[in-house]
């Protein structure tokens, strides 16, 4: 009986040894982490590389939806190849351990766009032909006015004595500017020389002014708590009271200007002030849509107009249509994608069209809007000014000047 009391404890330490060492015996249990992807910016049809320990877990990439095959995997690296007509979106991973997921928003470059140069922070750009346009930069109390003849790629300095606010280019020697302190002053010879323009009543607080050609145009005019539409047909040496609403300038807001047509938007009554043949005639109708948010509105044509009031891309509603129907339409954006600020809506025509965001992101459609993707324009960075002119859309991202043709 003694004898067996040896092999009874051989055998109990086999077993202990046998449990605590399963590990051992069917693998190390792995546990994916990930702690790099690059680039962070990404060209479609190029690859990129994530980074972490663990990544040989049976890994599988979905990006927007579709499987990518792997190129490279290692235990701490993983080589990935984007699709070729790729657009931003999320990139999921996911492991044979399905706790270690992974999802991260992937930013795919437009290669469409052009950078023409450095084009210092303007934030204010107006382009009259396809090589001649004007631009404003540096300080409030000190801004310069520059210009181009060769459709951006140089710019030359307007010499200017005056502080300036804001300004209006008619033509390639002819563009008006308001000074700081509401006057209003033209140059017929690209800035060699100014003039005043004509008297009008010097109680109405000159907000904001615009012109068909060098010798019509209007101001918006604060009076005693009303906006004063007043008009020059003379190259601004007189002036005449047009109109007259019975709503302060800070409700009112110039969103069309091109030959005779006019539109004001009136956030105080959400309605459309408008008129089409010079201010002869104006007539005030209902929106028809609740406004929300700040908005933006883009005239494709008189039949086709744009309104967004998305605070972000990705909110839900607060993006609309209007086409013949006469209807608005509410346009979604489909998920994923990123929760950016809209700044900008160009259309070329009733189907293909942007939406810029913030971020430098493009919002694009070729469909009017029934389907959209997304892509960057550079890397991260404040646009600082957006102008769109005979389906060229220029742009001011972190200094640079880039454009892009909408076809």
């Amino acid at each position: 009986m003694k004898k067996k009391k040896p092999l009874l404890i051989l055998l109990l330490t086999f077993i202990m040894f046998s449990c605590g060492n399963d590990e051992d015996i069917i693998g190390e249990l792995k546990r994916p982490s990930i702690t790099k992807i690059t680039p962070d910016l990404v060209e479609a049809g190029s690859e990129i590389t994530i980074t972490g320990k663990d990544l040989d877990d049976d890994p599988v990439f979905i990006f927007n939806g579709e499987i990518l095959e792997t190129s490279k995997v290692t235990n701490s690296n993983v080589t990935i190849r984007i699709p070729e007509k790729a657009s931003s979106g999320a990139l999921e991973i996911e492991f044979e351990e399905s706790q270690y997921k992974h999802q991260h928003y992937l930013k795919v470059l437009d290669t469409n766009w052009s950078i023409i140069n450095d084009a210092a922070y303007y934030f204010q750009m107006e382009f009259i032909s396809n090589r001649v346009g004007f631009a404003k930069h540096g300080e409030p109390d000190n801004y310069v006015i520059v210009k181009t003849t060769d459709g951006g790629n140089t710019w030359s300095t307007i010499e200017i004595s005056f502080p300036i606010s804001d300004f209006e280019a008619v033509s390639s020697n002819v563009f008006y500017i308001k000074t700081t302190n509401g006057a209003i002053k033209k140059t017929v010879d690209i800035g060699v020389t100014w003039q005043d323009v004509g008297a009008f009543d010097v109680s109405n607080l000159i907000e904001e002014m615009f012109f068909k050609n060098e010798l019509e145009g209007f101001l918006l005019a604060r009076k005693s708590g009303k906006t004063n539409i007043i008009k020059t047909i003379d190259g601004g040496n007189t002036w005449r009271v047009n109109k007259v609403l019975d709503v302060s300038t800070s409700y009112i807001k110039l969103i069309q200007h091109k030959n005779d047509t006019i539109k004001l938007f009136n956030e105080k009554a959400n309605s459309i002030i408008s008129t089409t043949d010079g201010g002869n005639t104006w007539k005030e109708e209902n929106l028809g849509v609740e406004i929300t948010y700040n908005p933006i509105f883009h005239f494709v044509s008189e039949n086709n107009i744009w309104l967004n009031m998305l605070p972000r891309v990705g909110n839900d509603g607060g993006l609309f249509n209007k086409n013949s129907s006469n209807n608005w339409g509410k346009i979604e954006i489909q998920e994923p994608t990123s929760y950016e600020k809209i700044i900008n809506i160009a259309f070329s025509n009733e189907l293909k069209g942007h939406l810029l965001t913030e971020e430098g992101g493009s919002l694009y459609t070729a469909n009017g809007g029934k389907t959209w993707e997304l892509f960057y324009l550079g890397e991260p960075g404040e646009i600082t000014t957006v102008t769109f002119f005979n389906n060229t859309l220029y742009v001011v991202k972190r200094g640079k000047l880039l454009k892009k043709e909408i076809n």
